[in-house]
């Protein structure tokens, strides 16, 4: 029985000492992942919801059980629907919108002096462009595995060769 006590007060010390450990992050990052986690619990509990489907169940212990998974479903929609709320009126769209462009003009720049830096010939400067100007092109970020949050380079026709040249200035 002792030895019980010990191991549980183990594993209770271990669980605390990394409960609410700092984290670095960015205020933008830490309300995303907050958002994306209350999604994510509503959709779990919708489907918990779900596979309850007869209406009419005969134990009280299901009935505590079913009620007790839509009190929390309805929870956590509440707390989704002020997150939104709250993060629409902070303007955190425009934030990351703004912290994209940015990421996108330090790739594009470092790009830049890579292929400045490789002293090539018109001809090879053109394909390295053309070359780095598709491969940034076909890059997305997610922030989760639902949503594509945005596209690193601007769509311009293939066939035209000057939009080549100068489409890793589009970002900056």
């Amino acid at each position: 029985m002792a030895g019980n006590r010990v191991a549980s007060r183990t594993a209770v010390g271990s669980i605390l000492a990394a409960y609410g450990r700092p984290v670095s992050t960015s205020p933008v990052d830490a309300a995303l992942s907050l958002l994306y986690e209350s999604v994510g619990n509503v959709e779990f509990l919708r489907e918990r919801v779900r596979e309850h489907t007869a209406l009419i169940i005969s134990g009280k212990m299901e009935r505590d059980e079913i009620a007790g998974i839509v009190r929390l479903y309805n929870d956590e929609r509440d707390r989704l629907a002020k997150l939104c709320s709250d993060l629409m009126r902070i303007g955190i769209a425009q934030r990351q919108v703004s912290l994209y462009e940015s990421q996108a003009r330090i790739i594009v720049d470092i790009v830049r002096r890579i292929i400045d830096a490789a002293n090539l010939s018109d001809v090879q400067r053109k394909a390295a462009i053309s070359a780095a100007t598709d491969a940034l092109r076909s890059i997305t970020l997610t922030s989760a595995p639902h949503e594509t949050i945005a596209t690193y380079a601007h769509e311009s026709s293939n066939d035209d060769q000057s939009s080549n040249d100068d489409a890793l200035d589009h970002v900056s």
